[in-house]
């Protein structure tokens, strides 16, 4: 477990700091203003070129994945164009968008097979109960929209997209590059009900639901999709 006031100089250490912040979190309510460290720390390393996406950790357990949302999040936040600001906010929201799966039962989450109806409504309700959990530290409402759309914009699409055309006003923004984020890192990384998948099977997937610019994101990111 990592612990306050040791020093962070590689990306295991980001992940053993997430790990200790995001367990202190939900079980002692008290520590939110931590995840804005993590955010620092994460936009610091991006700024600097220490992290990329070839570094990131294929092991899909909860804190991994809220780093690689983060840092996928942060880096097509940069892809985009935005600004410090947005940039930071898309690590945050990559940080704590899943923060509700923790209130969700684990039998469904790593269930094998597929989902009843039920099931399905279950899984998708951590959305709502995370923004609610954020909702009592962060004010920003940004960061509580990718908390509570990062799956509703990507699904409910009614035309393609060119995420790097969008204004930074459309509210969609921040959730879509979040939805890029969460499904490239769900796909390529091991979860206890798949294996490893490709990242061609992730564009495919985000061009069908309709991100255009999808190969030009993959190559910002520096992700073969050969």
């Amino acid at each position: 477990m990592f612990y306050i006031g040791e020093s962070i100089d590689s990306l295991l250490d980001v992940y053993d700091y997430a790990e200790s912040v995001v367990t202190r979190f939900i079980h002692s309510e008290s520590n939110f203003e931590e995840f804005y460290d993590l955010c620092d720390i994460i936009y610091d390393r991006i700024q600097n070129g220490k992290i990329t996406y070839k570094d990131l950790s294929r092991e899909g357990i909860i804190h991994v994945h809220l780093v690689n949302v983060a840092v996928l999040s942060g880096l097509i936040a940069e892809y985009v164009g935005l600004d410090e600001e947005g940039i930071r906010t898309s690590i945050l929201g990559g940080l704590v968008h899943d923060i509700g799966k923790f209130f969700v039962s684990d039998r469904l989450l790593n269930k094998n097979g597929r989902l009843t109806t039920f099931e399905s409504i279950a899984i998708s309700s951590h959305e709502i109960i995370g923004k609610g959990i954020v909702s009592l530290f962060c004010q920003s409402e940004e960061v509580l929209d990718i908390v509570a759309s990062h799956h509703i914009y990507i699904k409910t699409l009614t035309e393609p997209v060119d995420i790097s055309s969008l204004p930074r006003e459309d509210s969609r923004l921040l959730p879509l590059i979040c939805s890029i984020a969460d499904i490239t890192d769900a796909v390529v990384s091991t979860r206890p009900y798949k294996k490893r998948l490709p990242a061609q099977v992730a564009r495919n997937d985000l061009h069908i639901k309709g991100i255009m610019d999808i190969d030009n994101i993959y190559t910002f990111l520096r992700i073969n999709i050969e």
